[in-house]
């Protein structure tokens, strides 16, 4: 949808939802040192919904921001239990700005995850049983003058 001066703005939402009856799943919990995959005895499902939101401006600059929660989980033996290393939201976000002048474009653009269950090694193990919420971040400077070739230059993971 354009609005005012040639702006736009998009929004874009979908919703799933999925039952599996047959599955192979990864058995973290029973031996800590092993991993043990079995058929799944019963039905895993996930669900979920996603938004995101584009914003383009006539100045060069341009937001992206998407937005996602799941439910994943497994049922056996009427006993309800939420998937290993899985998170229940995660985001995404772009910002870019173009400086014609320049020739140069500056990208800006980053995920965040929210926390998951982790795989612990035992009682003794001194780890949490849920990870912090994390997020990687990049930069990206793209000079785009020379005819046909792009130079660009850039940091992945800022926060390491």
């Amino acid at each position: 949808m354009y609005v005012q001066n040639g702006n736009s703005i998009a929004i874009e939402t979908t919703a799933w939802y999925t039952r599996f009856s047959n599955s192979i799943l990864p058995d973290y919990d029973t031996n800590p040192n092993q991993i043990i995959y079995t058929n799944l005895d019963g039905h895993a499902v996930t669900k979920g919904i996603s938004s995101n939101v584009d914003l383009v401006f006539t100045n060069g600059l341009k937001f992206i921001v998407g937005a996602t929660y799941m439910d994943v989980s497994k049922t056996e033996k009427d006993i309800k239990t939420n998937q290993i290393l899985t998170e229940k939201f995660s985001g995404t976000w772009a910002i870019s700005y173009r400086i014609n002048k320049l020739f140069l474009d500056l990208d800006y653009t980053g995920n965040l995850y929210g926390p998951m269950r982790l795989p612990l090694l035992g009682a003794l193990d001194p780890r949490n049983e849920y990870s912090s919420p994390w997020s990687i971040q990049n930069i990206k400077f793209t000079f785009n003058k020379i005819k046909k070739i792009e130079i660009y230059a850039g940091v992945k993971n800022l926060l390491n």
